[in-house]
């Protein structure tokens, strides 16, 4: 990929859109729709999410890196719009081990032992933590 086949967009948080403004986006998403790595940062994330009906179906995308800030719920129906995906890459999910990992709920640090004990971010949890 040369770098002029990269397309970057960004959307300023609190963009309110007019009717004319949701047809330019349509347009601009009509216009990208053919490309095949895409990278969405958290506040285009939520914009897209907010006027999701104007997204037109992405074919050949096959990469997607994102910045999660939206309920899940919301993101696979994002997701439907890229039916060929084959990678999707969530940007900036960390865990920090906190006095909250040893709540009842144990809040995102345990895993069965077919998982190997590794926290989101693929790094081992503390020995003593991990149950098995």
């Amino acid at each position: 990929m040369t770098p002029d086949q990269i397309i970057h967009v960004t959307c300023s948080k609190g963009l309110t859109l007019e009717p004319k403004d949701k047809n330019s986006l349509k347009n601009l998403l009509m216009g990208i729709c053919n490309i095949k790595i895409l990278y969405l940062s958290c506040d285009t994330l939520k914009e897209l999410n907010d006027y999701r009906e104007t997204i037109p179906v992405f074919n050949n995308l096959m990469q997607l890196t994102i910045v999660p800030c939206v309920e899940y719920e919301s993101l696979r129906g994002l997701l439907k719009n890229f039916p060929n995906l084959e990678t999707l890459v969530f940007e900036g999910l960390h865990h920090e081990y906190t006095k909250r990992c040893d709540d009842e709920d144990k809040c995102l640090c345990e895993y069965p032992d077919d998982c190997g004990g590794a926290d989101r971010a693929g790094q081992a949890l503390p020995k003593d933590h991990v149950e098995s």
